[in-house]
C-alpha cells in the first residue's frame, strides 16, 4: 500500500497552521492522530515529509541495464518472451524466467502486439530520390498505371437466421479465374483500361499503342519509363 501523497500532508500541515482543532483534521482528512503527531514531528525537525518507498526486494534488472533490455527489445521485436528470456540470460550469466522478464520490459513501456507488414522490397533511400525527382514535375506530366484483382465467388460473411439455427449460404465449389482490371489515370481522368481473366500477369505480354506526348507512365514497383 502507498503512503499518503506529499501534498495531503502538506494540506493537513496548513490546516493545522490555521488554527483547525487536531479532531476535526482527523476526521475530515481521514487520519488517525498517531499519523497527524508524526506529521508534526517531522515538521518542527525539518525532515522529510515525502513518503518513503515501499521495502521489498531490490529490481533484479535494475535501472542501469533498462538500456540493454530495451536494446535487445529492438534486436528481436518479433521473439517470444521465453526466447528473450534465454537471450538475457545468455548475455549477462544469469538464470531469469521469461515471467520476471515480462514484467521488466512491461515496465519500459513495451507490450506484444500484432505487426503491420510492410514490403520487405521497400527501399526509403530511392522513395525519397524518386520524391524529389518528380517534385520538379508538373502533376499534369504523370499517368499512374496499376491493377486491381477481384473475384466472383464473394457472398456476405453475416446473415440473420432464427435462434439455434446455422445461418447458411453458397459459394462456387469450383472458384472462377480472378478477374483483373488494368486501367490509367491522370488529371484528365480515368485513360485507357483492359479486363482480363486471370491473375496479374505483365503487361509486356500485350502489345499497347499509346500516343501521349511529354508524359510519364508510373507502374507500382516497375522502373519509370519515359514515353
Amino acid at each position: 500500500m502507498s503512503g499518503y501523497s506529499l501534498d495531503l500532508r502538506q494540506r493537513v500541515l496548513a490546516a493545522v497552521a490555521r488554527g483547525m482543532p487536531r479532531q476535526e483534521i482527523v476526521v475530515t482528512f481521514a487520519l488517525s492522530i498517531g499519523t497527524l503527531k508524526r506529521w508534526l514531528a517531522k515538521e518542527r525537525t525539518g525532515s522529510d515529509l515525502r513518503p518513503k518507498s515501499p521495502p521489498g526486494r531490490l529490481p533484479i534488472i535494475t535501472p542501469d541495464q533498462h538500456a540493454t533490455l530495451e536494446a535487445q527489445l529492438h534486436a528481436h521485436t518479433d521473439v517470444t518472451l521465453a526466447e528473450h528470456a534465454a537471450l538475457w540470460n545468455a548475455a549477462h550469466a544469469t538464470t531469469l524466467s521469461q515471467w520476471t522478464l515480462g514484467r521488466a520490459i512491461r515496465r519500459l513501456g513495451w507490450t506484444r502486439k500484432k505487426k503491420t507488414l510492410a514490403a520487405s522490397e521497400r527501399d526509403a533511400t530511392k522513395q525519397e530520390q524518386f520524391r524529389a525527382r518528380i517534385a520538379e514535375r508538373a502533376a499534369s506530366d504523370f499517368v499512374i498505371v496499376d491493377e486491381m484483382g477481384s473475384n466472383l465467388n464473394l457472398t456476405p460473411r453475416y446473415a440473420c437466421a432464427p435462434r439455434g439455427e446455422r445461418a447458411k449460404g453458397s459459394v462456387p465449389r469450383n472458384t472462377p479465374a480472378n478477374t483483373t482490371l488494368i486501367a490509367a489515370m491522370s488529371l484528365g481522368g480515368m485513360g485507357a483500361a483492359m479486363v482480363l481473366l486471370a491473375t496479374p500477369v505483365y503487361l509486356k505480354k500485350y502489345r499497347c499503342h499509346v500516343i501521349i506526348t511529354a508524359q510519364t507512365f508510373c507502374f507500382p514497383m516497375r522502373k519509370i519509363d519515359y514515353v
